[in-house]
């Protein structure tokens, strides 16, 4: 099944399957996780995060990504660390932000995705000027450096239509620091996989031979899953008798004992020679026991980490039992320390004085950490995470170069400290203890004054102080992320600035905030859950870049403009249990208020409020992801208005407006509309009633719907479409209707429908929680048998074709409305049986009424 998924995805893509791809186990499922990510089809320029564990395969994904979608771009690249290293070696001695540096580095990643050599550049915007109409596919692997990151592809908007950016890494923190939020987390594989893993590397075969079955599988379980120690087990057993391995049993079952994959205590990749990656694999050999951890790293003591002086990157993240890190002294070009969430960490050892050259230090969630060490001073660092440490309560005067500091979550009281960072970039303070700073009157304004304006990402909470949001706010040019969250006395924004660069704007709880925010029309990701703003004003066209609008739980809100239609990358709205929010909510014009107030924004023409057309110019793409909860269906599905691509809503039944239904996984056959087959595409709306069991499951609230249809024509014949895969989110509790708008081509071999005698289609609906238990459709059966690995329980289904009855353009010449009646009849067309013998009159009788295809503008509205 993962196979056909594979072939699927490669197929939309056109492309084959490469030796190269048949040689990696596995491979096929990561390949369909990232299309969904990835999303090819869309002209959307998107950045994709591929973040796991050391060895875990991100690189390998990565590669094979690159070689199978290369040609579908004009220019793609492969940058890694090598090349940056390679790159920049000239100026390791200059400054991190060296204006040269940059330059020389984009000259040489520009010539190697253009493949020309000695371009000449002066600016650093060279990257939006030459590549602003090129889709190009950049693969960024194994980077720490955010300046690197930033230099390469700060901004989507710097590449043309298509563009894809994927950053392969280790540091989740590296990718939402630079607002990467669509990110693929590579998982240890099955053990089904990871068996085959190890044959792979031992016997060069997908199986044990005979006579090693039992053998090679407990060798495996004994190593875990981890492909990078699969690998290099079975690489060191290959060629050995059977004898041999029946001897080493004893020895790799009490060392390893399946912990192989809590072993990567550094990055294996960072290690500089051969000598040095010989003693990460006898470290890998050592641990044994619950106090693996840190008995390893006592009794080795320094005579190890003398041998990896070398070593540049140390990941110790998730080590439970980690009391105590031992000296690090000599671990002199350290560069990068992970120790989030060991737990068991109360102090952090003094020898980090010694590490001259480390950029960051992640400690979070260390939920034990007491202490960080004092009289140090870390000239290099560039970057803490404290985040999670709630009993930390100091922080020392470490370093004043730090430009990434996040201290949400902590114990700490003290805050000059924040006004003493030469240069600061990212600060999170939220939910923090700084009573002393939010204590005072308008404590932002004080904030505001003293902060460096080179910040670019402000993250707090909790200020019970804080009533308004100072103007000053405007000064800090280069702000693109700006968090101000459960601020429940906060009342007022500032109006008339609009922030260039700001595109993830967060309020959520400030439960007293009562108007739409108005201080940056570039924002992408928009979240207002639970404030208490009453209107999604007309003037929410101006926000041409929203990708995201969260309005969860926002009691008053009461009006939505119309508008948000025409905002064509707006991919999902989240309306779920807006309280006053009702089917009517739905306006054309500017409210009352907003006529009679005095608006920054250019005059908009005003459609009167009972009219059902929607605006001339609205876009002919809505292809966004309504998510609303509480709202009624059959009243929220009648609104003429109403359009979109996906739709989420609470219910229990499939709603009576879809004129075709069934229970389970039943399949309908519906009777081809006479009028259908002149059009290009057969358009529907399906509607999907389940719910997921998430007390049997750790999979995400995600559910993923596939539509499939299969015409058949009166003599026997059929022809087979297939849908695209769609994914919904949902909501971790009850029942809920997912309903999507389905096309299907109405040609066979290029051939239209209505000169191949078909009448019917057979149209089939599949749901789960996962992806590969949904989408093996190499033919559309009656019945359709889903793994017993999805937990996703579908209850019901049903459809309500486009073209119950077509109208002309409406009497306000509008050819977006949804058709509803007929052009004499006042007869709503809800089923070929509620129309009755109407309809057949309306076929037969042109002295009553007369159908006119509207077959351009349906094309138009439900594309």
């Amino acid at each position: 099944m993962i196979e056909a998924i594979a072939n699927d995805v490669l197929g939309k893509l056109n492309l084959a399957q490469s030796k190269d791809f048949e040689d990696f186990v596995g491979m096929e499922d990561h390949i369909a996780n990232m299309s969904v990510l990835l999303q090819l089809e869309s002209q959307e320029v998107r950045m994709v995060g591929i973040w796991g564990s050391s060895g875990i395969g991100k690189t390998t994904i990565a590669r094979v990504l690159h070689s199978q979608l290369s040609r579908q771009f004009q220019g793609s690249v492969f940058i890694d660390r090598a090349f940056v290293y390679k790159t920049m070696e000239i100026y390791n001695s200059a400054n991190p932000d060296d204006y040269n540096m940059k330059l020389h580095l984009l000259r040489s990643f520009l010539s190697e995705l253009l493949d020309k050599k000695d371009i000449r550049i002066d600016s650093l915007n060279a990257v939006q000027e030459r590549l602003k109409y090129q889709k190009v596919l950049i693969f960024i692997d194994d980077l720490d450096d955010q300046m690197v990151l930033d230099t390469l592809a700060g901004q989507t908007h710097w590449f043309g239509s298509g563009s894809r950016i994927i950053v392969i890494t280790k540091d989740r923190h590296f990718l939402k620091a630079h607002g990467i939020d669509h990110i693929y987390e590579v998982c240890l594989p099955s053990t089904d996989l990871a068996l085959e893993m190890f044959c792979r590397s031992a016997f060069r075969q997908n199986s044990p031979p005979a006579g090693l079955v039992e053998l090679a599988s407990e060798i495996a379980l004994c190593a875990g899953s981890l492909p990078l120690g699969l690998k290099v087990l079975g690489a060191y057993l290959r060629g050995r008798d059977k004898e041999d391995w029946i001897d080493m049993i004893p020895s790799l079952r009490s060392r390893l004992n399946g912990k192989i994959e809590r072993t990567l205590i550094v990055s294996y990749e960072g290690l500089n020679n051969k000598k040095d990656k010989a003693i990460f694999r006898h470290i890998s050999c050592i641990f044994n026991g619950e106090q693996g951890t840190k008995k390893v790293l006592v009794t080795c003591g320094s005579r190890i980490f003398q041998s990896l002086a070398g070593l540049r990157v140390m990941d110790l993240e998730g080590s439970k039992n980690l009391e105590e890190v031992p000296d690090l002294s000599m671990a002199t070009n350290l560069q990068i320390l992970f120790l989030d969430y060991c737990s068991s960490l109360v102090e952090l050892t003094s020898s980090i004085q010694h590490l001259n050259k480390l950029k960051e230090l992640s400690m979070s969630f260390c939920e034990n950490l007491e202490t960080l060490p004092t009289g140090i001073y870390l000239q290099s660092l560039d970057k803490l995470f404290l985040d999670g440490c709630s009993k930390l309560k100091i922080l020392p005067d470490i370093s004043t170069n730090i430009s990434t500091l996040i201290l949400d979550e902590t114990a700490i009281d003290e805050f000059h400290f924040i006004f003493r960072l030469k240069k600061p970039i990212i600060l999170g303070f939220r939910k923090t203890k700084i009573d002393k700073l939010w204590a005072i009157e308008k404590p932002l304004t004080s904030l505001m004054t003293k902060l460096s304006q080179t910040l670019k990402r402000l993250f707090l909470s909790d200020i019970p102080s804080l009533v308004e949001l100072p103007s000053s706010i405007q000064n800090f040019h280069s702000l693109d992320c700006l968090g101000i969250t459960e601020c429940i006395n906060l009342e007022t924004l500032p109006a008339g600035i609009n922030l260039q660069y700001l595109y993830d704007l967060d309020l959520k709880g400030c439960s007293r905030l009562r108007t739409f925010p108005d201080i940056s029309t570039n924002v992408r990701y928009l979240l207002l859950d639970r404030t208490g703003i009453v209107e999604v004003p007309w003037w929410i066209k101006n926000f041409s870049k929203l990708g995201y609008l969260g309005m969860e739980s926002c009691s008053n809100l009461e009006r939505v403009s119309l508008n948000i239609y025409k905002l064509k990358k707006l991919k999902t709205v989240q309306f779920s249990y807006c309280r006053a929010l009702t089917g009517a909510s739905w306006t054309d014009g500017p409210s009352e208020v907003e006529m009679a107030t005095e608006n920054i924004h250019s005059k908009l023409t005003v459609f009167h409020e009972t009219s059902s057309s929607l605006p001339h110019n609205l876009s002919s793409e809505v292809s966004t992801h309504f998510i609303c909860l509480n709202l009624e269906p059959e009243v929220l599905l009648h609104q003429r208005p109403f359009i979109f691509k996906k739709l989420v809503l609470s219910g229990e039944e499939v709603p009576s407006y879809f004129t075709h239904r069934t229970t389970g996984t039943s399949t309908l056959t519906v009777p081809l509309p006479p009028s259908s087959l002149s059009q290009p595409f057969l358009r529907f709306r399906a509607c999907a009633v389940g719910n997921v069991d998430y007390e049997h499951t750790d999979r995400s609230n995600a559910v993923y719907i596939r539509v499939n249809c299969r015409f058949r024509g009166i003599f026997g014949d059929s022809f087979d479409s297939f849908g695209q895969l769609q994914k919904f989110w949902t909501d971790k509790k009850d029942s809920h209707l997912f309903i999507l708008e389905c096309r299907f081509p109405l040609n066979k071999d290029s051939a239209p429908i209505a000169q191949m005698n078909y009448d019917h289609v057979e149209i089939q609906l599949l749901g789960s929680n996962r992806m590969d238990s949904t989408l093996d459709h190499d033919k559309v059966d009656h019945v359709k048998i889903i793994s017993e690995s999805s937990k996703f329980n579908l209850k019901g289904w049903g459809i309500r074709l486009a073209e119950d009855c077509l109208i002309p353009k409406n009497q306000f010449g509008n050819p977006y409305t949804l058709p509803r009646v007929c052009e004499d009849n006042i007869v709503f067309h809800e089923t070929k049986q509620e129309c009755g013998d109407s309809c057949e009159e309306t076929k037969n009788d042109n002295k009553r009424m007369r159908v006119i295809s509207i077959k351009h503008d349906l094309n138009t509205i439900l594309t």
